[in-house]
Parts: C-alpha cells; structure tokens; sequence
C-alpha cells in the first residue's frame, strides 16, 4: 500500500513538474511576444507619429522632441515597458496641455447654460426699462390731455418718479418704496391747488412743504395711492429678484468653468489624456470608465454645486409660476398712469372733506409773496398719443418668462452629469470599451466606476477622495442658497387687489412644471461597483454609474506560479522519504 501511494505522489509530482515547464515556456513566448510587439510598435516609427502629433497640436515645439528615453527621466508617465516616447520637456508641455484643454471643455459643457442665464439678465433688463419708458409716456400723455393745467408742474415729479424706478431696477436705488410715496407727496400741493382750489394763486413754499409732510396723515388720494405703492413695489421686487438670479447664475457657472483644480487632478488628467503618448499609442483615446473616474474625481466638490442648484433652478420656476397681478411689473406698469389718475379724481371728489383737513393740519392757503412763473404746458402735438400695448398673449413677459425657466429647468442635474458629459465626448474618450487607453496600456478598464460627489471618491480607484473643502464651490454654494431663499420670500400669498390688474381672459395664468420632486433626482453617488456582461456597453446618462456596463475583473484568484510550484515540488521531494518508510497499521 505504501508502495502504491509513493507511486501515486511520484506521479502527481511528475506530472506537475511537466505543466510548470510548459507554462513558464508559454510565459517567456508571451514576454518576448509582447516585447518584440512593443519593440515593433515603438521602432516602426511609432514614436515619430508621437512627436508629429506634438507639434501638429501646438503642444510643443520640435526641439522639446527627441530620442526615446529611459523610464527614470520621465517620472510622470510610465509602463511596464520601461520605455518611452516622450521627453521630460514634453511630458511638462503635456501636463499644461491636458489642464487647458480640460478646462476649455468645461467651458464648452457650461456655454449653454451660461448663455441662457447671461441673455435673459440682458434681455428682461432691457424689457423691464422699455416697458418704464412706456409707462412713463402714457403719463405724460394723461397730463398732457386730461390734466392740462397741471402738466407743466407736473413734469419733475412724473420725471423723478420714473428715474427712480429705472434706478432700481438698474441697480442704484434701494429703498424703492420712499421713492414711490416721495411722488405722491409731491402730487399733493399740484392737485390741492390746480384742481381743488383753481382760482388761487400759488402756494408758499412753506405752505406746500405742509401738504407734501401731511399728505400721508391727510389722505387725499385714500388708499389709491398706497395700493399703488405697494403694488409697484411688490412688483418691482420681484423683477429685481429675477434679475438678481440671473446674474447669480451667471456667475456659478462662470466659476466652475475656470476654477483651479487639486494637483493630483492635474497629474490624472495628464496621464489619462497623454501617457498613452508616451508608450507610442498617439492617436488612441481613453477608455470611458477611466475618463469617468479620473473627471469625476476632479469635480467631486463641483458635483456637490448639483443640490443647490436644483434648488435655484425650482426657485425661478416657483418665481414664474406666481408672477401674475401685482407681481407682474409689465401688468402694474401698464395701467400706472390710470391709478394716479384715480388717485387725482378721489382727491376731486372729496374736495369739500379734504379742504377741511388741510385747513386744520396746515392752516388756510397762504400765497407766495411773489409771482412763481409754473412751466407751460407742452404744445400740443408735443407729448405722443398713449401707447396701448400691442403685445400677443404669448409674447406677454409671463409667457417668456415660463420659456426661460423651461429652458432652465432642464439643467436640473448639470452638475452631477457634468463629468458624464465631458467624457461622453468623443474627443476626450471612447464609449467602446475595447482597444482603449486604461492607463497603463491599450485594453479594457477592469476597475470600480466611482459615483459623484466628494463622498463617492473613496471609492475612486484613480483619484483620492478630497480631504479638505473647496473654498470656492462653498462660496457659490451660499450664493445659490442665498439666491433660493430670496426667490422663496418674492412671491408671498396674494393681498386683495383692483380689478383691473387682471388681464382680460387670462384665468388662472399658473404654469406648473412637470418636474419631479428633487428627491426623485438619483445624483448616482453610490460607490459605483457593477459587473455587467456587455463590456461594450457603455451609459453615459444621468450620471449613473449603475448604468455602466464594465466587466470588472476578478482579482480574487491568485494565478499558480511556476515559483510556487517549484516551492511545492521540494517539499513533497522532502517529505517523500518520510512517506515511503510508514507502515499500516
């Protein structure tokens, strides 16, 4: 029996000593296969179409070329073939490149939403200063038609009015409101004595700083004027708001598109986008998982900016959606000159009442001690008819406005798909993952596809998580916060309000998005791991790395070398003496 198991064991070990020597033959064919491979790769002018392409880029010049040189003098791009194309010089220009070329794509993918946001700030600017002008010269025209008598004096105050509210939506005055009641004030005296009491002369000075101090205790125009007031006011606000989101927005995206990155984003992206370069592959592109990895890993805290701008974004569209009656400036505005002249017949009506509380607060008219010369009215002919706007219920600024926002709405998730979006590009990577650049050589990329976002890049198998915060994404961070809660306080609940603040038909006028809830938005911040069968397969939306079809190596198995093997053989060849002198029992 125990001849028959030495038998066995001398077998066994037999047999084992043949397949070793068979693979270590197989291995040495494949060594110098992939050797001669690389050595024909390299010498059949390989790295000529490395330093031709350099130069066709504007990478370098032709100087920083030359001779291939050894793994040690080009620290930053390696491979297993200690060989190289590139030059210290070139590997230096590479690095610069790879920066502003990732820049300018970022730039590329954030142009779109920058030139909505920059437009619409122009555009409703100008909008909201046409739509002044308008109004400012249909109560010229009231003046001028209705209130002849007053319309000399009454120029300055109408100027002052309309200069003010320009200001403010230009950025220059902020206490709107002062401005407003400020006109009324000064309406007072021209109304008390060209309407009320016409046959007197002109007032003192004193006398009519009495009636412009008294007008809001008197109340001449009632409640007409401060309705208007704070309708205009209202309305006002909320279009400085908009326009102050705008240019918020304008600004975050202006940030990311130029913000400065770790350095150990600025190495990965040298070495994903141009160490291929130096191993002789100069027209081959990244993988995609790889792309995915090294960008979302340099935009981990830019992803971070996705929350709070969904937010931003539901803001305006909560903005829009409110902007009817006393919100709208165009609807407030267009029948401005109406209520001041409500506000000028009120004050007519009740002349008998209002002469009695203007003779106890300020005492019986005093005339000035000399003749004033008031400004003539203007020729007729001088001040154009009333501009009735002619403007199409879907040219109306709520109609544009839900356009706008539409257009903006669709950007909700920008900046979790950002790195998504640039590597789907097929000048930075390949969808197909086959013959690619994976970093260290051209074939498959094996490894975990990190998700988005700073917490995801643990996961990250060619970036290191972040370690600190960025302080210029926090910035633009409490901007967009700032900015959304502003956008929430613009629309409050609806006070009781004229009739004529409605557009005629225009009903209910709310838009509502068919946006999900933001909880539904799956940003993909999971850890990324997948194993799918299709390696080819490659998903670039919604920034999902579940929907990233990598077949991901099993690195669990560790191969049988021949060392190992030779190791087994001297301890069975050991122990075999010992085995051939047991007895059974």
């Amino acid at each position: 029996m125990a001849r028959f198991f030495t038998f066995v064991v001398v077998c066994l070990v037999y047999g084992l000593l043949v397949s070793c020597i068979a693979a270590d033959a197989r291995a040495t064919e494949n060594t110098a296969s992939v050797s001669d491979d690389l050595s024909e790769h390299l010498g059949n002018n390989s790295c000529e179409d490395v330093r031709q392409v350099f130069v066709e880029k504007n990478i370098g010049s032709e100087k920083d070329t030359n001779d291939m040189t050894h793994e040690d003098e080009t620290p930053q791009c390696s491979n297993s073939w200690n060989t190289s194309c590139c030059t210290p010089t070139m590997e230096r220009r590479y690095s610069e490149a790879s920066k502003k070329e990732f820049q300018n794509m970022l730039q590329s993918s954030n142009q779109f939403l920058q030139s909505i946001l920059a437009s619409s700030a122009t555009k409703f600017k100008e909008n909201f200063l046409d739509m002044i002008h308008v109004s400012q010269n249909n109560t010229n025209v009231l003046f001028s038609e209705v209130y002849k008598k007053m319309d000399g004096v009454a120029r300055e105050p109408v100027s002052q009015l309309y200069q003010d509210l320009s200001s403010y939506i230009e950025g220059r005055t902020q206490d709107l409101e002062t401005h407003i009641s400020t006109f009324f004030d000064a309406l007072f005296p021209l109304v008390y004595h060209h309407s009320i009491n016409p046959k007197l002369k002109d007032f003192s000075d004193d006398y009519k700083e009495c009636l412009r101090q008294t007008r809001r205790e008197i109340r001449p125009f009632g409640d007409i004027a401060d309705r208007a007031t704070q309708q205009l006011t209202r309305s006002f606000s909320v279009a400085k708001t908009l326009l102050d989101a705008f240019e918020v927005g304008v600004e975050v995206v202006s940030a990311t598109s130029s913000i400065r990155f770790r350095p150990d984003c600025d190495a990965g992206l040298m070495k994903m986008v141009y160490c291929s370069h130096c191993s002789g592959f100069a027209r081959t592109k990244p993988c995609g998982g790889y792309c995915l990895n090294v960008v979302r890993g340099c935009l981990a805290h830019v992803a971070e900016l996705d929350e709070p701008w969904s937010d931003f974004v539901s803001g305006l569209e909560r903005l829009t959606s409110g902007l009817v009656a006393s919100y709208n400036i165009e609807e407030v505005l267009s029948v401005l000159d109406t209520k001041i002249s409500e506000a000028i017949m009120y004050a007519m009506e009740n002349g008998p009442e209002l002469s009695k509380k203007v003779k106890t607060a300020c005492g019986h008219p005093r005339r000035a001690a000399r003749d004033v010369s008031e400004p003539e009215p203007l020729p007729s002919g001088t001040v154009p008819g009333r501009i009735v706007s002619v403007r199409s219920s879907e040219d109306s600024l709520y109609v544009r406005l839900q356009q706008t926002v539409q257009r903006l709405t669709e950007t909700k998730g920008h900046y979790a798909n950002l790195a998504d979006t640039v590597c789907s590009d097929e000048t930075w990577a390949v969808r197909e993952e086959g013959q690619c650049w994976n970093g260290k050589s051209l074939g498959q990329y094996t490894h975990t596809i990190a998700g988005v976002g700073v917490a995801a890049q643990k996961y990250n198998p060619e970036m290191k998580a972040p370690d600190t915060d960025e302080v210029v994404v926090m910035g633009l961070d409490e901007k967009l916060q700032k900015m959304s809660r502003l956008l929430r306080l613009s629309i409050l609940p609806e006070l009781p309000q004229s009739d004529s603040y409605v557009a005629e038909g225009s009903g209910s006028g709310i838009w509502r998005n068919q946006v999900g809830d933001d909880e539904d938005y799956d940003k993909g911040s999971g850890s990324g791991d997948w194993e799918g069968s299709k390696p080819s397969d490659f998903n670039f939306d919604n920034g999902d790395s579940s929907n990233v079809n990598i077949k991901v190596k099993d690195n669990s198995a560790i191969s049988f070398t021949s060392n190992s093997a030779l190791i087994f053989v001297v301890l069975l060849v050991t122990l075999l003496p010992r085995i051939t002198v047991l007895q059974p029992l």
